[in-house]
C-alpha cells in the first residue's frame, strides 16, 4: 500500500533510476552463457589456457586473483581484464589477447534476455521522466538494446564507488541537474539498491519479483513492487499521460 506521504513525495520525482542486473533481466543466465563463450574462444585461440582451466576453474582463478587485488572488487570489467591478462602471461601468450578475450565475453554477457515488459515500461516512463541506470555490473546497454531509453548511465569502477555507496546517485543528480529527493531508484537488491538509495537520499522501490522476505536489519524501501508494470500505475506523470 502506498501511503499519502509517499504519494506526496512521488509528486516531486523527476528522474527514475534503474538497477540493471536482475531488475531489467536475469543476470545469471547471461553470465553463464558468456563464460561458456569465453572458454570456447580460449579453446580456439589459447588452447594451453583452455586445457588447464575449464569454466569453473576460470571462475576460481578470477576469485583468487581478486583476493590478491581487492581494489578491483568494485570494477568487474577491470577485474576480468586483469585476470585474463594474468592467464595470458602465465602461459606466454601475448597480453593483448586478454583484451580480445574480454571483448568476446563482454558481448555475450550483454546479450541479455529482457523481462517481457521491460521495454514497454521504460518507454512509458520516458514520456514523463528522465531515465537513468545505476549498476555495479558492466553490461553494454547498446548491445542489450535499451541504451536509447536512458539519459544517463553510471557504472561502478575503481574511481566510482559501487552501491550502496551514494556516489553514483550523486553523480546522476549532478548530471541531470536534480536533487536526490527528486530521484526514484528501482532495484532488486535490498542492500545495494535500497540501501544505496537511502544513503543517497533518494526514494526507493524494491523490485521483489520472487516474493522474498525483507531483511529485518535493513530499513525498508519506500515502495515494494512485484512487477515492473506497477511503476506505470504508481508514478503520477504516467497516470496523467493515460
Amino acid at each position: 500500500m502506498i501511503t499519502e506521504d509517499i504519494q506526496a513525495r512521488l509528486q516531486s520525482i523527476k528522474v527514475v533510476s534503474f538497477d540493471l542486473d536482475d531488475t531489467l533481466w536475469d543476470c545469471e543466465p547471461a553470465i553463464i552463457r558468456a563464460e561458456r563463450v569465453l572458454h570456447q574462444w580460449l579453446t580456439e585461440n589459447t588452447p594451453k589456457i583452455a586445457e588447464r582451466y575449464d569454466v569453473d576453474a576460470l571462475r576460481a582463478h578470477r576469485m583468487s586473483f581478486n583476493a590478491k587485488f581487492p581494489e578491483l572488487t568494485c570494477d568487474v570489467t577491470a577485474l576480468r581484464k586483469a585476470s585474463l591478462a594474468a592467464l595470458m602471461d602465465e602461459v606466454n601468450y601475448p597480453v593483448e589477447y586478454a583484451e580480445i578475450a574480454f571483448s568476446t565475453f563482454y558481448r555475450a554477457r550483454s546479450e541479455v534476455d529482457l523481462y517481457h515488459d521491460a521495454i514497454s515500461v521504460l518507454e512509458s516512463l520516458k514520456q514523463g521522466y528522465s531515465l537513468t541506470a545505476l549498476t555495479n555490473g558492466n553490461a553494454d546497454l547498446d548491445i542489450a538494446g535499451v541504451n536509447h531509453l536512458f539519459d544517463d548511465v553510471q557504472r561502478a569502477s575503481v574511481s566510482l564507488a559501487p552501491k550502496p555507496a551514494p556516489d553514483m546517485f550523486h553523480v546522476t543528480a549532478d548530471n541531470l541537474a536534480v536533487r536526490p529527493h527528486e530521484i526514484l531508484h528501482i532495484g532488486d537488491n535490498p542492500e545495494t539498491d535500497v540501501g544505496g538509495s537511502h544513503n543517497a537520499g533518494t526514494m526507493s522501490v524494491w523490485f521483489n519479483q520472487r516474493n522474498d522476505t525483507w531483511p529485518d536489519h535493513l530499513q525498508p524501501a519506500d515502495i515494494e513492487i512485484s512487477g515492473l508494470g506497477e511503476l506505470v500505475t504508481i508514478l503520477p506523470l504516467c497516470q496523467r499521460a493515460d
